[in-house]
């Protein structure tokens, strides 16, 4: 169930994302309900006065993010997602994110990866930054700090499941743990994500 908070916070999300977003929601929308949940998910969103016609949407096209928003809690209630569960969405998104299998031709290392991600940053958000706090290969841990965007605490939960598989990646058969440690929405001056391999 939306909830005056959720709404608040969706409706305060300021900034554009590229309309891939959205088709990495539609692909995990059909995949887990088919043709018959994205009719219910627009039928929602309409019924919320925030409409998204997902087979409209082109990959490189600037979207609100305010839209984004509303398309991860139209999933999220549609089929009862729990915190893990859209943990678990952002993973499957970067498995077949068309930005996350262009990096991992192109970039052959982990810390080629992060910090393509840092450098290209403008070309995914048109707000924020996302730099590198620090990431070690000999003691498997890394951070990376995201400031100055604010859409929602289902997108952190998102984001630490989308940076699990960007590293599963790059150390496949390794367990990955992301943890969004520090968060605007608990008071933070930033987003801050801890990640260790083993």
């Amino acid at each position: 169930m939306i909830t005056p908070r959720d709404r608040e916070y969706a409706d305060a999300a300021t900034g554009e994302l590229r309309g891939a977003a959205l088709k990495t929601d539609e692909r995990y929308i059909k995949k887990n309900g088919g043709n018959e949940a994205l009719s219910k998910i627009e039928t929602l969103l309409q019924s919320w006065k925030h409409p998204i016609d997902y087979s409209s949407i082109k990959k490189m096209q600037w979207i609100p993010a305010t839209t984004r928003v509303y398309s991860l809690l139209a999933i999220r209630e549609l089929f009862n997602l729990d915190d893990t569960a859209v943990y678990e969405m952002g993973c499957d998104g970067a498995k077949f994110s068309f930005i996350v299998r262009i990096m991992t031709k192109f970039i052959k290392s982990s810390t080629g990866s992060i910090e393509a991600v840092q450098k290209n940053w403008s070309s995914f958000f048109s707000i924020g930054s996302l730099e590198v706090s620090f990431f070690d290969i000999q003691t498997q841990n890394g951070s990376v700090i995201i400031r100055h965007i604010n859409m929602h605490p289902i997108f952190c939960l998102y984001l630490a499941g989308f940076f699990s598989t960007l590293l599963q990646n790059y150390f496949p058969g390794k367990h990955i743990s992301v943890t969004e440690t520090k968060c605007s929405f608990q008071g933070d001056a930033y987003h801050e994500y801890t990640m260790h391999w083993e």
